[in-house]
């Protein structure tokens, strides 16, 4: 069966940082042209696309990491605000050996019961303390509106509550090496 890595967490609490780590470790190459794996049409009418790229593990897995490969708003982030219907669509159809991404985008309850059905998904909660956030914040100079990350912390809790997994405070230095070699032993499934 497919196996799954899906990261998610509030604003700031180092959900790129923790998949940029994990990609070190785990991936060997990635191909750079961005593929769609998946158009749907939503609601309106309009086309909605599921995009990523295809990654290789240094044990030369080939697997797929969903969203954009990019500086700013990497992960799932960049994509389509409805990509998660693509999403849904494209987990009914033959799948790769892995999945991983990160991001809010795609961290729906459909999106996410989709992929629990179709794959041994292990789902990583990232937390932290409200000031080591802010202090994330200053040091990357971006202002996030107070309500918004409050929602966005309340939505990752309830997801994580639903789906379970495992729950990481992202400051501390032993629950992330630990989480990240649940993820490496996960992706290679000798956990």
């Amino acid at each position: 069966m497919t196996r799954s890595i899906y990261i998610l967490g509030g604003a700031g609490t180092g959900k790129s940082t923790f998949m940029a780590q994990l990609m070190d470790e785990a991936i060997l190459g990635y191909e750079t042209a961005l593929t769609d794996f998946c158009t749907v049409k939503n609601a309106r009418g309009n086309p909605v696309t599921l995009r990523g790229h295809y990654v290789d593990t240094y044990d030369g897995v080939r697997g797929v990491y969903l969203g954009y490969m990019r500086d700013s708003f990497p992960g799932t982030d960049g994509l389509d605000r409805a990509s998660s219907i693509a999403g849904e669509a494209w987990l009914q159809g033959d799948l790769p050996e892995f999945i991983i991404a990160e991001g809010n985008t795609l961290a729906t309850s459909r999106f996410l019961t989709a992929l629990s059905e179709a794959t041994e998904m292990l789902l990583v909660h990232l937390t932290c303390e409200d000031w080591i956030r802010e202090l994330r914040f200053i040091e990357r100079g971006s202002e996030q509106n107070a309500g918004w990350v409050k929602n966005s912390d309340t939505r990752c809790r309830n997801l994580f509550n639903r789906f379970g997994g495992l729950e990481v405070d992202s400051a501390d230095p032993t629950a992330w090496k630990l989480a990240l070699a649940g993820c490496l032993a996960h992706l290679r499934g000798t956990e």
